[in-house]
C-alpha cells in the first residue's frame, strides 16, 4: 500500500505528526524488506526515512513515499540498478545520523560448546619420572560434553607401551620387558569461553593400569605383581578452532599415580623391587564438535 506524503499546506503541526507516522511506517516497511531479502525497496525505504528526517527539520522538504516489499523484479532503469553489485544510498544533508544497518561479520568463528558433545583424538610422548621406565608415544581418546560454555565433563583413556629395568634377586639390573600403560580418567574442564583461541586447564580422577606384556622376567626367575591404585591428572592445553565446529589443540598433563608394580621372585615370592608411573604426557591432537 502507497502512503502518500502530507500537503504542503497543512499546518507545521499537524505536517510533523504526519511526518512521524510516516516515518514508522517507512521503518516498518525497512524491516519487512529486509526480511523478504528485497535490496532494491529496502534502499528506497532508507532513502525516503531520510527525506522524512530532512522534512521534521526543514518543514518545506517534501518526502516520498515508502516502498513495500515487491516480490516481482521492477523494470526499467530501477531494475538494472537492482542488478549492480555497487548499489549505494542517494546522499541527503541533515543533522540526523543515517539509520544503523547491520553488518554480517564473514569471519568464520568458533562454535558455542554449551550442551555440545566433543570428542577428541591424541597423540603424545609419555615421560615417567622412574628412570628404569623408558619414554614412550601415548594414543587416547577423549569424550566431553559441555554444562555449558566454559565447564565441561568427559572421560578419557588411552595405551602407551613402554620398557623397564628391574631390580633381581642379586640386586642387579635386568630386563624387565614390555609394559602396557591404560590410563583411565573422569575430567572436569574450565575453558575460555569465547574466541578461536580457548585456553583451558583440567583436572581428572581415576587410575593408571600397568600390565605386563612379554615374558622377559620368567628368564630371571621373576613374575610381576600388579597393584592398582587410585590417580590424579592435573594439566593445561590450548584450542585452535579452524572452523566453527573442529579445533587442532596442544595439552600437557602430569599424573599422580598411585598404581605400582611389584616384582617378586617365581620360587620364594620375596619382593625384590617396586615400580611407580608417575608420568608426564605432553602433546596434541584433534577436536570435534556434535550438536
Amino acid at each position: 500500500m502507497e502512503v502518500s506524503g502530507p500537503p504542503p499546506t497543512a499546518p507545521i503541526q499537524d505536517r510533523r505528526e504526519s511526518l512521524l507516522k510516516l516515518k514508522d511506517q517507512v521503518l516498518t516497511n525497512i524491516c519487512e524488506n529486509q526480511e523478504a531479502g528485497n535490496e532494491q525497496e529496502k534502499i528506497k525505504n532508507i532513502n525516503t526515512a531520510l527525506e522524512i528526517e530532512e522534512g521534521l527539520i526543514n518543514p518545506n522538504a517534501q518526502p516520498s513515499s515508502p516502498a513495500k516489499t515487491a516480490p516481482a523484479q521492477a523494470s526499467g532503469p530501477a531494475s538494472q540498478q537492482a542488478g549492480s553489485q555497487d548499489l549505494k544510498y542517494e546522499s541527503h544533508k541533515t543533522d540526523s545520523p543515517a539509520p544503523f544497518v547491520r553488518r554480517e561479520n564473514s569471519t568464520a568463528v568458533a562454535s558455542q560448546r554449551g550442551g555440545k558433545s566433543e570428542v577428541s583424538f591424541l597423540w603424545t610422548g609419555v615421560s615417567p619420572q622412574d628412570s628404569d621406565i623408558s619414554t614412550a608415544s601415548y594414543e587416547g581418546i577423549e569424550v566431553n560434553y559441555g554444562l555449558n560454555d566454559w565447564l565441561a565433563v568427559g572421560f578419557s583413556g588411552g595405551w602407551a607401551q613402554t620398557t623397564l629395568n628391574v631390580t633381581d634377586a642379586f640386586s642387579s639390573k635386568v630386563s624387565g620387558g614390555d609394559i602396557v600403560l591404560v590410563p583411565i580418567f573422569a575430567d572436569f574442564i574450565v575453558r575460555a569461553p569465547s574466541g578461536p583461541v580457548r585456553p583451558y586447564g583440567v583436572v581428572g580422577f581415576g587410575t593408571v593400569i600397568p600390565f605386563t606384556t612379554s615374558g622377559a622376567l620368567n628368564n630371571d626367575n621373576l613374575k610381576s605383581k600388579p597393584k592398582i591404585g587410585p590417580a590424579e591428572k592435573v594439566g593445561a592445553g590450548l584450542d585452535w578452532f579452524f572452523s566453527k565446529n573442529m579445533a587442532l589443540y596442544c595439552e600437557a598433563d602430569y599424573i599422580f599415580n598411585g598404581s605400582k608394580l611389584e616384582i617378586e621372585t617365581e620360587d620364594t615370592d620375596t619382593q625384590t623391587d617396586e615400580k611407580s608411573f608417575d608420568f608426564w604426557y605432553v602433546g596434541g591432537g584433534l577436536k570435534v564438535l556434535f550438536d
